[in-house]
């Protein structure tokens, strides 16, 4: 076969799957640009939403986060399983949920009082897979406050009603807030854990 030069021998023979490879690489390389551009950064941030109450704003400076899932809980409706992975000395719990971490505190229960509650806390609930759920106001203090589920039991019930804990004294806007009393009456009366003489 003859060629005019080496250009057009070059063009003849490579010309059809040089253009191939240029255009395979310019198509990855948009896949990829487009991947990465909405990479689980992004999804993280779009997933994640600031915990309100309907009647009450969080600023963005303190603004405490959920899943777009547990926003949507309605009061005292309970979560599907996540699994507690810390305690931390504070009394804040680190629940992971749909591969995520949420940072609450149990509603109701007076951390700065309870001797030993963090003890307690972490022997109770470490490593456990339990459920959440919220009561009228999820946010208070720009903190996250929840009731914990072990095995569908009421878990900030059981600590007060074996005297592992005290009834946090603000308890106005809490509606299991006779359950919770009648609890600690019954752990007071035995003179069980914190109640004893």
């Amino acid at each position: 076969m003859y060629y005019d030069s080496k250009s057009s021998f070059y063009m003849k023979q490579y010309g059809f799957p040089a253009l191939v490879i240029f255009i395979s690489v310019l198509l990855i390389g948009g896949g990829l640009f487009i991947y990465f551009a909405s990479s689980t950064k992004n999804a993280t941030e779009q997933e994640m939403v600031i915990a309100s109450n309907e009647l009450k704003d969080v600023d963005s400076k303190s603004a405490t986060v959920l899943t777009k899932e547990l926003n949507g809980l309605k009061p005292l409706q309970q979560s599907d399983f996540g699994m507690i992975s810390e305690i931390q000395d504070d009394g804040k719990i680190i629940f992971i949920f749909d591969h995520k971490l949420i940072e609450f505190y149990l509603l109701g229960i007076d951390i700065q009082n309870s001797k030993g509650i963090i003890s307690n806390l972490r022997a109770d609930l470490q490593s456990k897979n339990v459920k959440i759920a919220f009561d009228q106001e999820k946010v208070m203090d720009s903190k996250i406050y929840a009731y914990v589920y072990i095995d569908n039991t009421l878990y900030n019930e059981t600590i007060l009603e074996n005297g592992k804990a005290i009834l946090k004294q603000d308890t106005s806007n809490i509606t299991l807030i006779s359950d919770l009393k009648q609890a600690q009456a019954y752990a007071k009366q035995l003179a069980k854990g914190v109640w004893k003489k």
